[in-house]
């Protein structure tokens, strides 16, 4: 999340209007390291070549330019084989993306106000003047084979949506930025599986599941590579007076030290709540002197 902005805004005919999406607070308080006996950087104990990179990730082949807004109005349609330089705007239901390139310095280079969207095998180029590489303000959305860089943030994620096998990296920023790989801006029904979420900065998630009004519910972070940012996970935790987060299971991940001896700038989690159902099991450092050890909560197992 980037400029402190209080709520994702939306474009039409050029003009950004609200579009409802909570990006994460600026102001959230920094909880103690959990871990400050983190391992630096050292040999890997695993193999992670079988993670998604720029080799088994995005476009491919031959692309037929366009230049401009690109807006997809007719639900069912297909989009393929393109190089857009400028915005993908998918105001329609049912929209497929497919071996498509944008390349962009809008304030989102991909948004989506349609539900049932598909999009694979597309790599998208923002830049820091970019709110994120993809808005998914409708929700229900599938996302495979990814390759998002250039923005501050990757991808703000909404409702009952999934991103698998895909490639986040090289977040653009700026002084007073708020990084997230990815963020939720939904609550309810997202998964997160076998992606690599690569951000370089200090501030403020790889996976920012969120400290909100709203609790977080039916959520899936499972066997993604993953690094950096303010903390490496952050969040779920609804803010005082809400019910709390369940059904939160964040498993079988691989925290990398790579940009951070801590995972993050400043520990591998943050804001993780105890709720009803919430699962932390089964993640693990890849590299440092506790290479293969579990990544614990608070220094203890959850």
């Amino acid at each position: 999340m980037n400029r402190g902005v209080g709520t994702v805004t939306r474009m039409t005919a050029g003009v950004m209007a609200a579009a409802g999406m909570t990006a994460c607070s600026s102001g959230a308080s920094r909880p103690a390291t959990p871990d400050a006996t983190s391992p630096s950087v050292s040999s890997p104990a695993f193999d992670v070549s079988s993670y998604p990179d720029g080799t088994s990730t995005g476009a491919r082949g031959t692309l037929t330019p366009r230049r401009g807004r690109v807006v997809v109005t007719q639900n069912g349609s297909t989009l393929k084989d393109l190089d857009v330089s400028g915005t993908l705007v998918i105001s329609a239901d049912d929209v497929t993306v497919r071996n498509v390139k944008v390349r962009s310095s809008d304030y989102w280079a991909v948004f989506i106000e349609g539900t049932g969207t598909k999009i694979e095998d597309v790599t998208v180029v923002g830049d820091r003047r970019s709110q994120a590489c993809i808005g998914d303000n409708a929700g229900h959305s599938t996302f495979r084979r990814l390759d998002l860089s250039g923005c501050p943030d990757g991808i703000k994620i909404g409702n009952g949506s999934s991103l698998e096998d895909s490639f986040i990296h090289d977040l653009g920023t700026f002084p007073g930025a708020h990084n997230d790989g990815v963020e939720f801006s939904g609550n309810s029904g997202i998964t997160l599986r076998h992606n690599t979420i690569l951000n370089p900065n200090p501030q403020t998630s790889a996976v920012f599941i969120g400290v909100g009004t709203q609790p977080a519910t039916r959520i899936v972070v499972e066997d993604n590579l993953i690094a950096g940012g303010g903390y490496v996970i952050y969040g779920p935790q609804g803010r005082p007076g809400t019910a709390t987060s369940s059904r939160v299971k964040v498993t079988d991940n691989k925290f990398s030290t790579r940009f951070f001896p801590t995972g993050g700038h400043y520990g591998a989690v943050a804001h993780w709540e105890t709720g009803d159902g919430n699962e932390w099991i089964g993640n693990i450092w890849v590299e440092g002197p506790t290479a293969g050890a579990e990544v614990t909560l608070g220094g203890k197992s959850p």
